[in-house]
């Protein structure tokens, strides 16, 4: 297509992807700059891109409510209207269905699987993905025919005022903490308690202050982690939405994180992040920024997994548990100096 009147980028979840999402809107609006540029994403994942400069609309996928079922996709279809391209980042039945709707001039689709593959993960063998990383795979699908090789983008994450100046006033700091995620949604790429707890011990040691951050579902981990260090943190923040969290992450001075949506938020806000790595690849899914230091230990067993996994299959979670507080700790201190 030669000069798209309207795009519409689908990516609905979750928010690692939602996130490098955001990359493929800098590219599209490089291409295509008098194109109006709309988003659609699910409920959960609105303020990941709500704010986001470059996008002329966000559309809000409520799939529990008034977008439920085959109707309800036919309502969406009705509210966003005509289309001329849409770049399907998603590649689900939901997604199919709209774009059907549509009825755009052109569209442009993710497609994760092809033939052995698909068959592979139907039969639950699926091969553990590496290169290319999954922000070029989306670049490439977006640009179509118009793809060359060194095309880049940085995802970008912006909040709203006053999320940033409610948890400014809530943090109640002079200087800018250290950031630590401590949890992740799958327990082959979580830290162990021990080595958070020892981490945050050196820190108090540098006389740095410390905030654990994370969403509801990392509270006891963060509680966990507190009880194991002489000294409590400066405030543990495991409450609120995405945009409470973007907002809290863009106040730290540096931010510790596993393979984690939030390594990604924080990343695309532009903060310095220590990425640990274990269970899935870096090559596929390193958070994209200019102040990212990847952390992995090299084990003949690691990566294993595309997204982790609730087990190990060694049954040792030796790639998160020789990763040592030393090591990380080194890092932090050199992401500190830059």
């Amino acid at each position: 297509m030669s000069n798209p009147r309207r795009i519409l980028v689908i990516r609905l979840s979750s928010v690692g992807d939602v996130v490098l999402a955001t990359g493929v809107v800098d590219v599209l609006k490089r291409l295509f700059p008098e194109a109006r540029l709309d988003f659609l994403v699910d409920q959960g994942y609105a303020p990941l891109v709500q704010h986001h400069p470059e996008l002329d609309q966000v559309f809000v996928f409520e799939a529990a409510g008034r977008h439920r079922g085959p109707g309800g996709i036919h309502r969406l279809a009705e509210e966003i209207g005509a289309v001329d391209l849409v770049v399907d980042l998603q590649h689900k039945l939901r997604s199919a269905m709209l774009t059907h709707l549509l009825k755009p001039s052109e569209k442009r689709v993710l497609v994760k699987r092809g033939g052995l593959g698909l068959v592979r993960a139907m039969l639950g063998r699926d091969s553990v993905l590496g290169a290319p990383h999954q922000l070029e795979r989306y670049i490439k699908v977006a640009m179509g025919e118009a793809w060359r090789e060194g095309i880049s983008a940085v995802p970008k994450l912006v909040m709203a005022p006053e999320a940033l100046s409610t948890a400014l006033e809530e943090l109640g700091l002079g200087d800018a903490p250290l950031g630590f995620v401590v949890g992740a949604r799958h327990a082959s790429k979580r830290w162990p308690v021990a080595h958070w707890s020892a981490l945050l011990e050196k820190a108090h040691s540098s006389g740095l202050s410390v905030v654990l951050l994370g969403g509801p579902a990392d509270a006891e981990l963060a509680k966990q982690v507190a009880q194991g260090a002489a000294r409590p943190p400066h405030r543990i923040w495991v409450d609120g939405d995405l945009g409470q969290l973007a907002a809290r992450l863009a106040l730290c001075r540096l931010l510790v994180c596993a393979d984690s949506g939030p390594a990604h938020m924080a990343a695309a806000i532009g903060r310095p992040v220590v990425a640990l790595f274990g269970s899935t690849s870096p090559e596929r899914w390193t958070p994209v920024g200019s102040q990212v230091q990847v952390l992995r230990q090299s084990l003949g067993c690691s990566p294993c997994s595309n997204h982790g996994s609730d087990t190990c299959p060694l049954d040792t979670f030796a790639c998160m548990r020789e990763l040592s507080p030393e090591r990380v700790w080194e890092a932090v201190r050199h992401g500190l100096e830059d």
